[in-house]
């Protein structure tokens, strides 16, 4: 026999049954929640003492969320904490960014006539390898003559004030006219040519950093030198 319910009883049930569905994802889907940072970071998405971890894949990290309302989320690395929240209020994707701030260090021995003993990488620079200048290279290592020499970048190539640093010719007015090849100055990225070699010209050929914030200083034996993508303190 069919069970009759009163109109305002069944909205009722047909409201409730519409919220757990949305809670529940329409049958088990659940929102997600997925997160970009640095590679080798920790991520985790915590909320009213729950905490979530998630494995990582070539800096993202996905997470499924059980539950609707702001979840903290939290990137660390080393001494580097970075949080923020996510408001998930519906079953759909959301896509955030959380990278941790760094500092990349060098301190310079005083006393130390090597050249090659006398820097140490401090902070995020421990364990990367160094840029350096390669001479009298062989066809194998460089792909060239024998005679050619070459810049290697060690692990600094995909830093940002390395990656985005940017050869253009600069007007007078202080604008960028326009990109430099970054391999041969003589074009622009285009392939045409530039005016790099143009006396006439109504600027100059300047390089454009991203910014960096920068703190030296220095003691009886060391010269330090540390560069963050953020103000760490009031020394920066």
């Amino acid at each position: 026999m069919a069970q009759i319910v009163q109109k305002e009883d069944a909205l009722d049930l047909i409201q409730l049954f519409k919220s757990r569905l949305d809670q529940s994802g329409g049958g088990g889907l659940l929102p997600r929640v997925i997160v970009y940072s640095q590679s080798g970071n920790t991520v985790t998405m915590s909320k009213d003492g729950v905490t979530l971890t998630a494995a990582e894949s070539n800096g993202t990290w996905s997470f499924n969320i059980p539950d609707y309302g702001n979840w903290t989320v939290t990137a660390t690395k080393n001494d580097t904490t970075k949080t923020f929240t996510v408001n998930v209020d519906a079953v759909k994707i959301y896509e955030s960014i959380c990278y941790t701030p760094v500092r990349y260090g060098i301190r310079i021995n005083k006393t130390e006539p090597d050249p090659d003993n006398r820097v140490e990488y401090l902070y995020d620079a421990v364990g990367m390898t160094p840029a350096h200048m390669v001479y009298d290279t062989d066809t194998t290592a460089a792909g060239t003559d024998s005679d050619t020499s070459y810049f290697d970048y060690g692990d600094w190539a995909d830093v940002w004030f390395v990656r985005d640093n940017k050869p253009c010719m600069l007007k007078s007015n202080g604008t960028v006219d326009y990109y430099l090849d970054p391999n041969d100055y003589d074009k622009k990225v285009d392939g045409s040519t530039s005016d790099v070699g143009n006396t006439s010209y109504d600027g100059n050929a300047m390089v454009q950093f991203p910014l960096v914030w920068i703190y030296r200083y220095e003691d009886d034996d060391y010269l330090y030198e540390i560069i963050s993508d953020i103000q760490w303190d009031s020394n920066y």
